[in-house]
């Protein structure tokens, strides 16, 4: 995918090759404001919090962003997903929190604060 500006709050996203993996869930969008920062994440088909963070051009670049894809279950050391994701960012922090059913069937969250962690919440019934 490649991301690109659109009348300066929403990115344009369009397929430029084969994706490595397919999306199993709905791509939920996540806006940064303070820091003016834009994330797409989803999960794919063997269960991994894929996210994609467009970057904003600096100074020296040519004026176009680009988009970076991480594997959040594989930086986190987590639990594969189950079903679909809940988000958040802080204003506070900006902090980003994705929470989800893990194939366990427990409550998880990965979170953001500069490094990837992981926590088991809660059991479910």
């Amino acid at each position: 995918m490649q991301g690109t500006e659109d009348r300066h709050r929403f990115q344009v996203l369009e397929l430029i090759g084969e994706p490595n993996t397919a999306a199993a869930s709905d791509h939920i969008a996540l806006s940064d404001a303070p820091d003016d920062q834009h994330f797409l994440t989803y999960v794919d088909e063997i269960g991994h919090l894929q996210e994609a963070h467009w970057i904003e051009p600096t100074g020296t670049d040519s004026g176009k962003g680009r988009l970076r894809l991480t594997d959040l279950t594989k930086s986190a050391e987590a639990i594969n997903a189950e079903g679909e994701l809940a988000r958040l960012v802080s204003s506070r922090t900006s902090g980003r929190y994705y929470v989800y059913r893990g194939r366990d069937g427990y409550i998880h969250e990965v979170s953001f604060y500069g490094w990837w962690g992981f926590l088991c919440i809660l059991a479910v019934n």
